[in-house]
């Protein structure tokens, strides 16, 4: 004959109460000190003990209809847990738009730093040659003075007669080969391909308002490993960049008394401090990717989340 469900509860609560007093007869038939079930009445009763336990009838299945299937109470802490748990589910789904002052800083800083390197990297004004005079410009309304021509990477500007004494810019090098020496050639790898990291990082800044992780990965975190990565790099080409200054072609523009990390004549100009400064930049934006990742994932943020709101700023 099977039992349901009310009738087994019933006979494991009998059996259970019943426990203890068949141990306790049966230790009354024969001495103490030679009866087996000493430590099974002790276990018995523990048992008992932990089959009352509180937290243990909070979770229990307290009934079952035929017809229904099985119905599980939880106690008000754990509904409240699950439906948190909900809630952060159904948040991670949506589009969170979070603006804070240091996220918000270091988008703005990693946008800049990209651009500034990017222009230093196409400047041609890197080294400033020694004051020239072009005597054989003699239009009326030119300047026939002293100027200075300038040489960059793969660029130059010079004076030109032949265009009325005007400046014309443009590059040297029509290949790569053609490049003033190959320290200049390495030097322009490395720092092309730290401005590349930088760019990168600078449009995947503009996203990290919307989108805060990447296969689980902070964003934040990324981006910052590669802006140190990015800085790395392009210290390298800078300091490969001055060892190039014995080629000929610098010589035509410093003197003969040019040579590698002596300028002669020559002064640096405007695009080799900016990409110092970018340098300098880029291990800034490091550190405060960071401090953007803390800003994001603060308390007060998820509070925000949790009541579902879209455009988060807090400062």
């Amino acid at each position: 004959m099977k039992l349901n469900y009310s009738g087994k509860q019933k006979y494991r609560k009998t059996t259970t109460k019943l426990l203890p007093v068949t141990f306790f007869f049966s230790f009354l038939e024969r001495p103490a000190i030679n009866h087996p079930l000493i430590g099974v009445c002790f276990v018995a009763s523990g048992w008992q003990v932990f089959l009352k336990a509180p937290w243990r009838r909070e979770a229990a299945l307290v009934g079952r209809t035929r017809s229904g299937p099985q119905r599980y109470y939880f106690p008000f802490s754990t509904r409240t847990q699950l439906q948190r748990t909900e809630l952060l589910k159904k948040s991670k789904s949506m589009c969170h738009v979070i603006v804070t002052c240091r996220s918000m800083l270091w988008t703005l800083l990693s946008i800049i730093v990209a651009f500034a390197e990017l222009i230093a990297f196409m400047s041609p004004d890197w080294l400033l040659g020694f004051p020239r005079s072009n005597s054989s410009v003699s239009h009326a309304g030119v300047d026939s003075g002293e100027y200075r021509p300038s040489l960059g990477l793969y660029s130059r500007c010079l004076r030109l007669a032949t265009r009325g004494g005007g400046v014309s810019c443009g590059p040297y090098a029509g290949t790569f080969s053609e490049v003033a020496s190959g320290f200049w050639q390495a030097a322009m790898l490395f720092l092309a391909g730290g401005t590349l990291v930088l760019g990168v990082v600078a449009c995947i800044s503009i996203f990290s308002l919307c989108f805060q992780s990447i296969l689980r990965k902070s964003i934040f975190n990324i981006c910052g490993l590669m802006q140190a990565i990015a800085g790395l790099l392009l210290m390298v080409g800078l300091m490969l960049y001055p060892a190039g200054w014995g080629s000929e072609k610098v010589v035509s523009y410093c003197g003969p008394e040019a040579s590698a990390f002596r300028p002669a004549l020559c002064s640096l100009g405007w695009a080799f401090y900016a990409a110092i400064g970018g340098i300098l930049a880029a291990f800034l934006c490091a550190v405060l990717s960071a401090q953007a990742e803390i800003a994001t994932s603060s308390d007060k943020v998820q509070e925000e989340i949790e009541e579902g709101k879209s455009l988060i700023c807090l400062l």
